[in-house]
């Protein structure tokens, strides 16, 4: 069998709530780079406040515990901007 020696990228996330019908929206990513032997290279863990006409649900904070998310200082587009700029670095050499 050949082995595959690209890099990985494990990524998780938390979100405002469940249903797409409730507007929902990623609060908090993380992500880790490893290679192909599952070393860590790097990570990444970021979380923004909820955009303005979003309205967070209770079950998703008490499962999640982001509360501090509210009271954050990142935007939405700033996180977003930091995850897809750490991952083309990350893969800017190599593909993962």
């Amino acid at each position: 069998m050949k082995k595959n020696n690209d890099n990985l990228i494990f990524s998780d996330t938390e979100t405002t709530g469940v249903k797409p019908l409730d507007f929902i929206q990623i609060i908090q990513s993380a992500s880790i780079f490893t290679d192909c032997n599952l070393n860590k290279i790097s990570n990444i863990d970021i979380s923004c406040k909820p955009l303005d006409w979003i309205v967070p649900t209770l079950s998703a904070y008490k499962v999640h515990k982001k509360i501090h998310t509210l009271k954050s200082n990142t935007n939405h587009y700033s996180m977003m901007k930091d995850i897809y700029d750490t991952w083309s670095k990350w893969t800017k050499d190599k593909p993962a």
